[in-house]
């Protein structure tokens, strides 16, 4: 309902943002760039590359040094997919995050839309 979407941005309206506490997790959360690996990996026709990104890192927090030891000890990356893996940071790399937004963005223009059409 409308009271419903008016409550919500209100309450949206009085977040905000701890940047030190994010700028924080990105340094410390490496594993942001599984999804990365994992694709280049698949691109190189690793079918498993889950399972094979999740057996070296299992039982294991994925620091900076663990990150780049995997690319560079990766036998199925070709030297210029490790040097691209091995430029990223949990901070530069967004993967497939613009698509993803830019579908929910049409989604909630949508919703807006039928929302709009039913209140005339």
């Amino acid at each position: 309902t409308q009271l419903a979407c008016d409550s919500l941005l209100q309450g949206l309206s009085r977040v905000d943002v701890d940047k030190e506490k994010l700028d924080e997790d990105l340094e410390t959360s490496w594993e942001v760039l599984s999804e990365a690996v994992q694709s280049a990996l698949r691109y190189s026709g690793i079918p498993d590359a889950y399972e094979q990104l999740k057996a070296v890192t299992r039982g294991e927090s994925l620091t900076k040094s663990h990150y780049l030891k995997i690319i560079e000890g990766s036998p199925s990356l070709d030297a210029r997919q490790k040097q691209y893996l091995m430029s990223l940071t949990p901070r530069s790399y967004v993967g497939i995050s613009n698509r993803i937004v830019a579908k929910t963005c049409e989604e909630m223009d949508s919703i807006q839309k039928d929302i709009d059409h039913a209140v005339k």
